[in-house]
């Protein structure tokens, strides 16, 4: 009777009943048959069929099997009726229809064996789900959902299984031989005692192979004694295999969260010290037909390392580049047609064959065959390097499936180095070649080999005409320059100076044009719509990426987004700290801000703006900051403040404009310190391109037609005493006003600051980092349209509208920040705390309306010549003053015949105005700043609110005298 469920399988063709129950033709793939959709999930180029192991396997929904679990599947049938419907297929008789446990054990020990295992599992699994403590742990604790806990069968183990299986029907002996119970102080216990987690191993044909088992305090971690495990079970859930890309991790856990939370079902686990069988086995497994790739996923310690450097050191050598892997398929073609053997035809060539062809040739010919029979690529997954194992990674990720098929996009790839790589194609040319001839590897072939290694461990962007290459650490731009050059020597063994290195370097070139990412290489940040992404300038090359609710570390170049950032050459590296608590860390970032001599609502909008580093490119016209104040205020320490902040250290200098249009274009922050009225031409160009978001056009050195482009992406902080004098820099700058009058008896001397600041940095900006990715960017865009109306209706003509954007993206960080920050108001006669952002904006504006008034008044020219020109008209008669600026200055007198005038009025054209101005200057010192009358028009637009607020009346159109247009401005006295 139990010979009913051997006698069907073997008797049943499984593929051709698989067909048969489907109506799906299979298709041919080397040894194996592949049925597309898949009957089980629906999923195409994923369900295979193995005749030869009388099995079948899914790699998209991790089903697999024998023809009995396959009807038990797509019939939804128990395993009963599942083997009278195959009986029925083959026209065999069954001998009985008893209990399914004793009914399918024969007298075939393994075969009993395998049926207690499996009800072992069953009981294991049941009791997990019994005991509410152990099933808590597993999915409160452990995080794995139902789902994922029923597919690997997790179990738990209360100490009843002997009892159990004895009430199956098994005898004493056949559950001793199983070896899931022991005899201890003369009893028999179930070998897996009272208290653990049970995992069974399951194999490619859905049988066990082997338990393991894990205590929650961690400390009990064993697996079924050797001697009763299936000699083929290396790896847990080894029924992965059956496909032809696997993930390789750790532990169990670590086994169900990437099945689980990464949605990736080829996983495999050691489950302990990668041994020597797992490579022996892992070796057979790649020898089967197919490429095969492997993804490393190991734990981020020691072990892990170990581990890899084991892989590498046993599979390196399969890993071929996908060039030289087509060499060498069609050498092997080649010899195939020599010795009359179908090109298409499966199986090897033995190395007798190949040394019949190539006698005198010293090589061994088998290792031609078996590259093209082993064909691995091997991989590493990189994770947070904050996390132990990918286990805790994925636990404290929110978006977990996007997160794992990111890590597995950008895993590195591990190569055979390249230097090998081409010494073995060279002997590959070497016994292809006619013995009485010489064949060498071509230098195009050669390039394209070398293409695809430096391909596979970096990345090509394209800069214009300029080919570039990154791999994970530097940027090398393709080409004969020292630092390619030395790369490519140290790598491929290749030397500039030799013949063939020309038509290499051009075959690199071109493919890398073709096939490189076009790009122009951003800065130290790049913005796509509501995606952040931010160098860290650390040593292990990290980016953070800031999304919606989401923040990640990903390499810099090598990702998934395929974003490369340069280094800002200032900024000392800064580690993400995950675990950063945003309100204890602004609490502790409130005691710092004592040191700006500043008012209160102005240590907010500081504080915005370095916040605003990581929203730069939310805004075009960025504006700058003016830290105003006499000597000793404490404007030069609130930016050496920040520039530590920002950077690590003090960086507060005095440079050229040239310099900083360099600087400006991969730094996040420039100070200026003492930019005084006699500097600030030379830097006017550099702060207006900057202010307004333009790019500065420059001639590139050394051509007569070729241009560079330089966009600066920077804030700027400039200190000064002076005021600005050009309207164009004062409606473009946002000013602080510093003061002796804000110190305060806790300030902290500046030696304690630089200690605070270089020991918290890295906390502060992982607050900043969470603040933006959880409260800022989730409705970034809808809140911002909000605040620009706001702005516009409430504040139409504000001193500032020019920079509304960067004010929109200040008050909505400042609504974040007053949640953590809370500070007095500045008036003293208000009692409280600053409570909303609507304050602050309101103490901005007005602050700076009141600041800009008063320096557009001294600074404006033409008010400035206005006021002169009222003087004279007043001590002079009108004709007198007629002959000297050629217009009437007329004085205005009340209608009561009241001798004192109660004002002026000149009337005189754009022409006038200019030649009085130049008369003006002559008379009493200085330049006329207006060339042409077409410019002093423009002026007279611009100027028209500063000169309508000094009290003057402007009309326009105030007459035509001989066709000549003549405006009025009209002053009354008070």
């Amino acid at each position: 009777m139990g010979s009913d469920y051997e006698s069907v399988k073997q008797k049943l063709d499984i593929l051709e009943a698989i067909e048969g129950l489907t109506g799906t033709k299979a298709k041919k793939e080397g040894n194996t048959f592949r049925i597309s959709p898949a009957p089980c999930c629906g999923h195409n180029d994923c369900f295979t069929v193995y005749p030869e192991q009388k099995s079948w396997s899914c790699f998209s929904c991790g089903e697999g099997g024998d023809i009995f679990s396959f009807i038990e599947l797509t019939d939804k049938c128990p395993s009963k009726e599942a083997l009278i419907k195959a009986a029925d297929m083959c026209g065999h008789e069954l001998q009985s229809h008893d209990h399914p446990d004793k009914e399918i054990s024969p007298n075939n020990p393994d075969t009993i064996k395998q049926r207690i295992w499996k009800a072992a599992a069953n009981y294991y699994h049941d009791c997990l789900y019994e005991n509410k403590t152990a099933l808590t742990y597993q999915k409160n604790k452990r995080g794995h959902s139902d789902t994922v806990l029923k597919k690997f069968k997790v179990g738990y183990a209360d100490g009843n299984l002997y009892k159990h299986l004895l009430g199956l029907g098994f005898t004493h002996e056949e559950i001793e031989s199983s070896g899931l119970v022991v005899l201890k102080h003369g009893q028999w216990r179930d070998f897996f005692y009272e208290g653990l987690f049970v995992y069974p191993w399951f194999m490619k044909n859905e049988q066990i192979g082997s338990f393991s088992c894990k205590h929650h305090t961690k400390k009990n971690s064993f697996r079924l004694c050797k001697e009763f495990q299936d000699p083929d079970c290396k790896f847990y859930n080894q029924r992965a295999l059956s496909n032809d890309q696997v993930v390789i991790v750790e532990g169990e856990n670590d086994l169900l969260k990437v099945a689980d939370k990464g949605n990736h079902s080829h996983v495999i686990a050691t489950c302990g010290q990668l041994s020597a069988d797992q490579i022996d086995y892992l070796d057979q497994w790649i020898d089967t037909s197919g490429k095969k790739t492997i993804f490393c996923c190991f734990d981020n310690d020691q072990n892990g390392q170990k581990y890899m450097g084991m892989i590498m050191k046993a599979f390196l050598k399969y890993s071929y580049t996908d060039r030289l892997i087509k060499t060498n398929r069609r050498f092997v073609r080649i010899i195939k047609r020599r010795i009359g053997e179908s090109e298409e035809s499966d199986g090897g060539i033995d190395e007798m064959t190949l040394t019949s062809l190539a006698p005198e040739k010293d090589f061994e010919h088998s290792h031609l065959y078996e590259v093209e029979t082993k064909l691995l690529t091997l991989k590493i997954i990189s994770f947070n390097r904050n996390s132990k194992d990918i286990d805790e990674c994925l636990k404290s990720e929110t978006d977990t499936e996007p997160y794992f098929k990111r890590a597995m996009d950008n895993a590195g790839s591990c190569l055979l180095p390249l230097k090998e790589q081409l010494h073995t194609a060279k002997k590959w040319y070497t016994v292809m070649a006619p013995n009485d001839q010489k064949t060498k590897i071509s230098p195009d072939e050669k390039g394209e080999i070398v293409f695809d290694y430096i391909g596979a461990v970096g990345n090509f962007f394209n800069e214009g005409d300029n080919c570039k290459f990154f791999d994970g650490q530097e940027v090398y731009t393709i080409g004969n320059n020292s630092a390619f050059n030395s790369f490519l020597y140290l790598v491929a063994g290749i030397n500039f100076a030799q013949n063939q290195t020309k038509n290499i370097m051009a075959v690199l070139r071109a493919l890398a044009y073709e096939r490189g990412k076009k790009t122009v290489m951003p800065g130290w940040i790049h913005t796509d719509n509501r995606t952040i992404f931010f160098n860290l300038c650390n040593d292990h090359r990290e980016l953070i990426k800031l999304s919606p609710h989401s923040t990640e570390l990903v390499l810099n170049g090598i990702n998934h987004d395929r974003i490369l950032l340069t280094n800002s050459p200032k900024m000392k590296p800064l580690e993400w700290l995950p675990d950063a608590s945003i309100q204890e860390t602004l609490q502790h970032f409130k005691d710092l801000l004592i040191n700006f001599a500043c008012s209160n609502s102005n240590k907010y909008l500081i504080v915005c703006f370095i916040v605003n580093t990581i929203l730069i490119d939310s805004t075009k016209a960025k504006g700058f900051r003016k830290y105003s104040g006499s000597h000793q205020s404490g404007k030069t320490s609130a930016a050496r403040f920040e520039s530590m902040l920002v950077y690590g250290n003090d960086d507060v200098t005095s440079s050229t404009a040239s310099a900083n249009y360099s600087e400006g274009s991969k730094s996040p922050l420039l100070v200026e310190d003492n930019l005084e009225t006699d500097r600030v031409p030379y830097m006017e160009s550099f702060l207006l391109v900057t202010a307004t978001g333009g790019t500065r056009q420059k001639r590139k050195g050394g051509t007569d037609s070729e241009n560079v482009y330089e966009k600066s992406n920077t804030q700027i902080i400039m200190t000064s005493i002076e005021p600005l004098l050009k309207s164009e820099l004062v409606t473009r700058s946002i000013e602080i006003i510093f003061d002796e009058m804000y110190f305060t008896p806790d300030f902290i001397e500046s030696t304690e600051i630089s200690r605070q600041i270089a020991e918290h940095r890295d906390l502060i900006w992982s607050a900043f980092f969470k603040m933006v990715s959880n409260d800022i960017l989730p409705d970034f865009h809808a809140r911002r349209q909000k605040v620009l109306k706001k702005l516009n209706m409430e504040y139409p003509n504000h001193s500032k509208k020019r920079l509304n954007e960067l004010f929109s993206c200040l008050y909505i960080i400042c609504q974040e920040l007053i949640k953590y920050i809370r500070l007095p108001y500045d008036n003293p006669d208000a009692k409280g705390y600053y409570r909303s952002a609507d304050e602050l904006l309101d103490c901005w504006i007005t602050t700076q309306n009141q600041l800009s008034q008063d320096t557009t008044l001294e600074a404006n020219p033409i008010l400035h010549n206005l006021d002169i020109l009222l003087n004279d008209c007043m001590r002079m008669d009108d004709e007198m003053f007629k002959q000297r600026y050629l217009f009437k200055g007329l004085k205005l007198y009340p209608d009561n015949q009241d001798n004192r005038p109660i004002g002026v009025k000149f009337i005189a054209s754009s022409r006038d105005l200019l030649t009085a101005f130049n008369i003006l200057a002559k008379n009493y010192g200085g330049t006329n700043p207006y060339k042409n009358t077409r410019t002093l028009t423009e002026r007279l637009k611009d100027s028209l609110k500063t000169i309508e607020a000094e009290g003057w009346l402007y009309v326009v159109n105030e007459c035509i005298i001989n066709g000549d247009r003549k405006r009025s401005f009209t002053k009354y006295f008070s």
